[in-house]
């Protein structure tokens, strides 16, 4: 299990952690959706092909999985090592995100508490830099539903 939470209290970087140690970063843009995930001094990029294109996980500017947004749905189709996958919203009503090869569960991202920033991420058998682009996924739907949220109050 991973547990990953903003640096400060309005940080868009986020530190993820397993049992209290510091294992990665997560740099979400401030402008659009991009971003960047350090892993044992190793930067790998994401970033959209074009303005309504997939988002690509590149290291060393060598694409390593895309995927599409389903926004309106609260899904996404990520393909990776030769493989398509769902990381979707469990319900309407939660901010929990499944991720599903073949209708199989394989693993959850939620939040640690219903107002919380900080994420419990359970996605066993991936190498950890891709665990942490399905989280960076779930971020951003988060955040588009943070935004959506406040311009309709």
């Amino acid at each position: 299990m991973l547990e990953a939470a903003p640096r400060h209290w309005y940080s868009n970087i986020y530190v993820v952690r397993r049992d209290g140690q510091e294992l990665a970063e997560i740099k979400r843009g401030l402008l659009r959706e991009q971003g960047s995930i350090v892993v044992e001094g190793q930067t790998c990029t994401i970033r959209r092909a074009g303005l309504t294109g997939p988002f690509l996980y590149e290291v060393d500017g060598t694409p390593q999985a895309q995927a599409k947004s389903h926004s309106f749905r609260r899904r996404f189709e990520v393909d990776y090592a030769g493989q398509r996958y769902s990381l979707r919203a469990q319900s309407l009503w939660t901010r929990t995100f499944l991720l599903e090869h073949n209708g199989e569960v394989l693993g959850t991202i939620r939040p640690q508490s219903l107002w919380s920033r900080k994420a419990i991420i359970e996605i066993p058998g991936f190498p950890l830099p891709i665990v942490l682009f399905f989280f960076w996924l779930v971020m951003i739907q988060w955040q588009r539903e943070e935004v959506a949220a406040a311009s309709g109050a």
